[in-house]
Order: C-alpha cells, then sequence, then structure tokens
C-alpha cells in the first residue's frame, strides 16, 4: 500500500470513529 492510500485510509477511519463513537468496541 502506499503512503498516500495508507494515510486517505487512516483519515477514513478516524471519521469512521467519529461517527460510530457508541462502538467502543469496535473503534478499538
Amino acid at each position: 500500500m502506499s503512503a498516500l492510500d495508507s494515510t486517505a485510509h487512516f483519515y477514513a477511519l478516524l471519521q469512521f470513529r467519529g461517527r460510530t463513537a457508541a462502538w467502543p468496541a469496535a473503534a478499538a
């Protein structure tokens, strides 16, 4: 995976975790 793809995926995960704060186990 390229660095750009890794960064995009990382930020996507942050946004996903922000929207699913009710699922702490899934976000961990």
